[in-house]
Order: C-alpha cells, then sequence, then structure tokens
C-alpha cells in the first residue's frame, strides 16, 4: 500500500509537497582516543616481546656459525702441520739445554719454548702456553700468515690487517682457540696423580695418537668469546664450539663434559676439554 504524498495547500490554493529536510551531520572524527592508543602501543610491545628474543637468538646462531667455521678452519690447519711433521703445531721445551743465565720469573728456562718470527724479533713462554700460542709457532715456521680465524668472531682481533714483512709483529696476540694440554705431553701426564707429572713427558702427540677422535677436543672457543654471544647462560651452560680430534666441529655444553684430570694444588684448576684425564687416550665426552 502506497503512502500517502504528504502535501500542504499555498494561500493561493496551489498543492504544494513538503521535502524532509535531514538533521545535522556529524563532521569526521580526527586522530585516535587515548584509549587506541594504548591498545596500539600495547600490540606493538607485544609484538616486540616476541621478535627480540628471536633476533638475538639468530644473532646468537649466526655467531656459533661463524665460530665453527674458524674453528674448522684452523683445524685444518693442524692436520695440515701434522701431515707434512708428524705432530700437531707444539712449540717444543728445549729441556736439557745448557743454561744461558736468562731467567722468566725465576723459572727454569728449559721450561720455556722460544721463537724467531720470519719479520724479526721473537718470543718466550711456558711450555703449556702452546694453548693460546699456536698461531705463533705456525707463524716461526712459515706455515701459517696472519687470518682472522685465529680470532673469536664475539671479540676484536688485534688487528684489521696484517703487517707489512718488514715489521716486527708485536701486535701479534694470543690466539682465541685454546688447544688441548692433551696433545702437549704423554698420556701418563695426565693420569689422576699430579705428583708424578714431569717435564721429561712433555712431547707433541700424533693425531693419530688419539683413541677416540670424535670426542677429543683438540681446539676450543675461548669462554670470553661465548660469553660475549651468550652473556645470559652460564658458561657451562653455553653451546661452546669445539674442534675435535677427528676432523669435525660442534657446539656442545661444558657442562657435560668428563670431569679433567687433577692439576697439582699449586697450579690453576684444571679444566674440561684442555687437560683431559689420560690425555689422548681419553675423552671429553661419552657422547
Amino acid at each position: 500500500m502506497q503512502k500517502p504524498n504528504r502535501s500542504v495547500v499555498s494561500c493561493s490554493g496551489q498543492r504544494i509537497s513538503a521535502a524532509r529536510t535531514a538533521g545535522p551531520r556529524r563532521g569526521h572524527r580526527g586522530g585516535v582516543t587515548l584509549v587506541e592508543l594504548l591498545v596500539a602501543i600495547g600490540v606493538v610491545a607485544a609484538l616486540l616481546s616476541f621478535s627480540i628474543p628471536a633476533i638475538v637468538g639468530v644473532r646468537r646462531a649466526a655467531g656459533d656459525s661463524v665460530s665453527l667455521s674458524r674453528l674448522n678452519t684452523n683445524s685444518q690447519r693442524f692436520f695440515a702441520h701434522a701431515a707434512e711433521h708428524g705432530v700437531f703445531p707444539v712449540a717444543a721445551a728445549p729441556l736439557g739445554r745448557q743454561d744461558d743465565g736468562v731467567r722468566f720469573g725465576g723459572d727454569d728456562p728449559a721450561l720455556y719454548p722460544r721463537l724467531t718470527f720470519p719479520q724479526g724479533g721473537g718470543i718466550a713462554f711456558y711450555y703449556f702456553a702452546n694453548e693460546v700460542n699456536w698461531n705463533l709457532y705456525l707463524i716461526s715456521v712459515g706455515d701459517d700468515p696472519w687470518t682472522e680465524a685465529w680470532f673469536s668472531p664475539s671479540l676484536d682481533p688485534p688487528s684489521d690487517t696484517p703487517p707489512s714483512d718488514d715489521r716486527i709483529p708485536v701486535w701479534i696476540t694470543h690466539a682465541h682457540y685454546h688447544f688441548s694440554h692433551a696433545f702437549m705431553a704423554s698420556p701418563a701426564y695426565f693420569g689422576q696423580d699430579p705428583g708424578m707429572r714431569s717435564p721429561n713427558l712433555w712431547r707433541a702427540q700424533r693425531p693419530e695418537g688419539a683413541a677416540h677422535p670424535g670426542a677429543k677436543a683438540l681446539l676450543v672457543e675461548t669462554p670470553a668469546g661465548v660469553a660475549a654471544r651468550h652473556s645470559n647462560t652460564a658458561p657451562d651452560l653455553a653451546p661452546t664450539p669445539i674442534a675435535f680430534a677427528d676432523g669435525h666441529a660442534d657446539t656442545r655444553i661444558l657442562a657435560n663434559a668428563i670431569p679433567p684430570a687433577p692439576n697439582p694444588p699449586s697450579l690453576i684448576p684444571a679444566r674440561p676439554l684442555i687437560q683431559t684425564l689420560h690425555g689422548v687416550l681419553g675423552r671429553d665426552f661419552t657422547k
């Protein structure tokens, strides 16, 4: 049914339709309310709470990956040296040499290997400091040029570029990858009784001497490098990059390592992977 047309009659008698007029329109609201702003901030904060840990985790994993790559490079150099010389790179202590009167902190100079470099100059250090001076030994015998693979990706190297050939390499510092002492002395040196230790047992070990090469660490990243990436994790629970004596590299948790051979009370506490119980005949991990 059609609605009747509403109309009015003018004073002249003409019928005029009534026009409907719309009410006042509200103008378009600009900006956002405080509630909307707080909701948006909450959403952004929630997204960041998920994304930031993920980004940090990716960076840590990337650092571990770079460190493993550098370990592989160093491990290959170790095996190349062993293929030519029969043993891993260890600077021998001059045991039995005639005393020339030179003293290092009052110790017997026969306990200190001495190196000279092709660029000139030299260095002397305690025998087991081969742990971090293996790169200097490789330079001294001409086997290894300067390379960033010596250094942890999480720590600053001592120099951005290698020195010129006519410069004494005072810029060189310790390697950031620690060489296990097990390859520097006979297995008998790393028994349960530290009183049985003698410098006469100091000698570089052959790679094939490792009884469990897949479970025996060869090189391990310095704790400072691992801590720089995994600062919120306890050192013995952080994934630590390790190169093993069979040539592979992987990250492992040090809390799972076998306890080391004990050091004499006068020395610093022994460290897993470095002072392996029974030396190259032992293992650092059970699996």
